[in-house]
């Protein structure tokens, strides 16, 4: 999915995902991954921090936050997802769908589904996450 900038190719390799929406989709840079529990959370900011440098990480009781800045951009790109990311972790046995929504609304939402062995690629999705149409949330 080019929505993700300039970090699609190294999300869509990581397993087994499961889009659930952008709620108001006016920022392109938060991706949000709602793990089941926090040792899945470090599994995958692992996965993500050993294929680019993460510039900042936030801790917190329920989610982590890595951002992380595309230094090659063009200055002319209009995308802000290209100059950079704000990927969170959030630890799905703490935090409720919706407190994961009503914090993190405005970024892609994405399930992290638990898969026995390494997150390299799966036969079910390859390279591309899977397009779900966005949902608005109701106020």
């Amino acid at each position: 999915m080019n929505e993700l900038g300039f970090m699609s190719n190294d999300i869509s390799t990581i397993g087994n995902l499961q889009y659930i929406g952008a709620y108001n989709r006016w920022d392109h840079q938060t991706i949000v991954f709602i793990c089941d529990d926090n040792i899945e959370c470090n599994r995958i900011s692992s996965l993500l921090r050993s294929r680019r440098k993460n510039q900042s990480h936030t801790d917190s009781a329920n989610y982590q936050i890595d951002g992380f800045v595309n230094l090659n951009y063009s200055p002319s790109e209009k995308n802000p997802a290209n100059r950079n990311v704000r990927l969170v972790y959030c630890d799905g046995s703490r935090m409720t769908l919706d407190e994961i929504i009503d914090r993190f609304s405005d970024g892609y939402i994405i399930k992290v589904e638990r898969k026995e062995g390494n997150y390299i690629g799966t036969s079910r999705i390859g390279r591309e996450l899977p397009q779900i149409p966005c949902r608005t949330r109701n106020a």
